[in-house]
């Protein structure tokens, strides 16, 4: 049985993870019998929004990434960092702003390019060279070109509920509610074909023999 990690950023659309993207991740990877893993970086989120205006809460207490993870989560988060992740299959990275503001410095600077933070960098890089497939949602599109490359398609014409993949690569991408909107059901086509891509790119790999003990005692962060 796979053991996918699934990476929040924290909770809500406009300053964390889109929860509903997370929660459809969570419900595809079960209906294939995988074994779920939770993440966050740890730290606070870069900002508060006020989900029912839109408009940021100035002068509001930080939110733990981890702990607004644990919200979508139900339970315990793991930190993502290099060692936990090494033990998983697979990564999935929903989409949400949290991504970029956790993961890029200079977003929305004017004149300045985004730029994946070196922390980050390395850890999604030793994903790619262990042969970790990653898998990523909506706005996480923004991972694709620091992580692999060009990737030839313009992710802003894809339509809701498709997929592109690498597999030669290790990525597949499917727009999420940044195509769909509040169309779950197209979300959660695409993110089911994604959820196909991700196992076969995996290949069926389990995680590590040496943590078969780790396996039997469910460790935290881990459900299903």
């Amino acid at each position: 049985m796979l053991r996918i990690g699934i990476v929040l950023t924290g909770c809500g659309p406009l300053d964390g993870t889109d929860a509903r993207e997370a929660v459809l991740c969570a419900l595809a990877a079960r209906r294939r019998a995988m074994r779920l893993a939770w993440f966050a970086p740890p730290g606070p989120q870069e900002k508060v929004v006020d989900h029912a205006t839109a408009v940021v809460v100035e002068g509001a207490s930080p939110r733990d990434r981890v702990a607004e993870a644990a919200r979508v989560a139900g339970g315990p988060v793991l930190p993502f960092e290099p060692l936990p992740v090494g033990d998983v299959a697979a990564i999935l990275v929903p989409g949400g702003l949290g991504v970029l503001e956790t993961f890029f410095r200079n977003v929305l600077v004017p004149d300045r390019a985004p730029e994946l933070r070196d922390e980050y960098r390395a850890t999604f890089r030793g994903l790619r060279d262990r042969g970790v497939p990653v898998g990523l949602v909506g706005t996480a599109h923004a991972l694709l070109g620091p992580l692999f490359g060009e990737t030839g398609f313009d992710p802003f014409a894809v339509p809701p509920g498709e997929v592109r993949a690498d597999r030669r690569a290790g990525w597949a991408w499917t727009p999420g509610t940044m195509g769909a909107g509040s169309e779950l059901e197209r979300v959660l086509a695409g993110i089911d074909l994604l959820l196909d891509e991700i196992a076969a790119m995996s290949g069926g790999k389990d995680s590590p023999p040496e943590r078969a003990a780790a396996r039997e005692e469910r460790p935290a962060g881990e459900t299903g």
